[in-house]
């Protein structure tokens, strides 16, 4: 991985899911979600990637242990992508006001892989849109779950990714941080300004939940790497680092 000055870059997400989904993927990720096709089973907005294969072995069973927790995508408007997202035909949890994190919802690919979409203003405080809810959005995070009190903060480090914000969520037994590629500290002031300056960022994150236990890769449908400025990052890597 390239050192100095440069800054890193997510590049790529690679899942592997079962045969029989794949061909539905692109109702997900383009239809609902704005993304655009890249090529065979890869999508995007722009500079990170999702990348598919279609070997997984069986179906993605949600695990508090999994290393894959979520990708999460920011909009300038959630009840207008909620309604585009329930026009393409997928289903999505109404939205909700999470004490400490923002406006947000939830949803699940045709393979059962979590996607999280996340205002980047406060609920009420929606910005203006183009044409399309999802004109603006951005592959924000990669969410990876990562044993609590272990050294993946450092790893990350070492990897040229900086942490940006930590936070605690009382009455969870998780802790959240984010990590990116330029080093960027978030503003002093209302916890409001905080998360807002964090979802707004143009890079894609990596955000960790620290929690208690081991960590673990789907052998099944999951995550099975990063590209990270060209270079491959597995998932076993991953674990590894995790634990």
């Amino acid at each position: 991985m390239s050192g100095g000055d440069t800054p890193m870059t997510v590049e790529a997400v690679h899942f592997r899911v079962p045969a029989n989904v794949a061909g539905s993927l692109s109702r997900t990720y383009v239809e609902a979600l704005g993304m655009r096709t890249l090529g065979a089973l890869r999508f995007g907005y722009g500079e990170t990637e999702l990348v598919f294969a279609d070997d997984a072995p069986g179906p993605h069973v949600a695990d508090d242990a999994d290393l894959y927790w979520k990708i999460g995508v920011t909009v300038a408007d959630l009840d207008a992508a909620v309604a585009q997202v329930r026009r393409a035909g997928v289903e999505v949890s109404s939205p909700w006001s999470l004490a400490g994190i923002g406006y947000l919802c939830h949803l699940r690919d045709p393979a059962g892989l979590q996607i999280e979409l996340l205002q980047r203003r406060w609920e009420g405080h929606a910005e203006p849109n183009g044409e399309h809810a999802f004109e603006s959005a951005r592959l924000a995070h990669v969410s990876l779950r990562v044993t609590a009190g272990h050294a993946a903060r450092t790893w990350w480090r070492a990897l040229g990714l900086f942490e940006l914000d930590a936070m605690d969520l009382p009455g969870r037994a998780f802790s959240l941080s984010f990590h990116g590629p330029v080093a960027a500290v978030a503003p002093v002031g209302p916890l409001r300004a905080r998360r807002e300056w964090l979802w707004s960022r143009p890079e894609t994150l990596i955000e960790l939940q620290h929690r208690p236990g081991p960590v673990r890769a789907s052998p099944g449908t999951g995550l099975t790497g990063l590209v990270i400025d060209g270079s491959w990052v597995g998932a076993e890597t991953l674990t590894t680092a995790a634990n």
